[in-house]
């Protein structure tokens, strides 16, 4: 190998580290970006929580504490205050989930510790605004677990988009053994 490839060789390596740091401060601007964003919301309104939301309250009325198994959302919708995992037993809980844009669709199961699974759908958008529970038996049926919701829809000041308010689905999820 010349000169010539030698310094080919040399070049190509410091492009390759150039490209490497450009990469990394481009990541690292990046994270800092989401970070200085999600730190400083609006004052009065949640990040994700302007237009609509879903905000569950959630009674654990049994002895044990519940897993979280997932929780889910809709497509442009943020999590405003993450579900509990594990939920304590004889605990109340919140979670909260919203949009800034279009409707919020939350979906969140807990797993019981004979493996049932106990979901809670909601939805809130105008026209759209909808919660259900359900209790999925995974072995003896019927499952000792039972589940009830209760829901109404309102429109909270939240600061919002020109002082209009965010349409808010309140839910209470009651759980229990009885």
């Amino acid at each position: 190998m010349g000169l010539t490839g030698r310094t080919l060789l040399a070049k190509a390596r410091l492009s390759a580290l150039a490209r490497v740091a450009l990469g990394a401060s481009v990541l690292g601007a990046g994270m800092w970006l989401t970070t200085a964003s999600v730190a400083s919301p609006p004052a009065g309104a949640a990040v994700g929580c302007v237009v609509t939301s879903v905000d569950v309250t959630t009674h654990n009325d049994t002895t044990t504490p519940l897993d979280l198994d997932r929780g889910q959302l809709g497509l442009t919708n943020k999590w405003c205050k993450l579900p509990g995992n594990p939920v304590g037993a004889n605990s109340v809980t919140r979670f909260e989930a919203g949009d800034d844009f279009f409707a919020t669709e939350v979906s969140v199961s807990y797993v019981a510790p004979n493996h049932d699974l106990i979901s809670l759908v909601a939805k809130s958008g105008y026209g759209t605004d909808e919660a259900h529970c359900l209790v999925v038996a995974n072995g003896r049926l019927p499952s000792p677990y039972r589940c009830s919701v209760a829901w109404r829809a309102e429109v909270l000041q939240r600061g919002g988009l020109f002082g209009l308010g965010t349409h808010v689905v309140l839910v209470d999820w009651t759980i229990e053994r009885p």
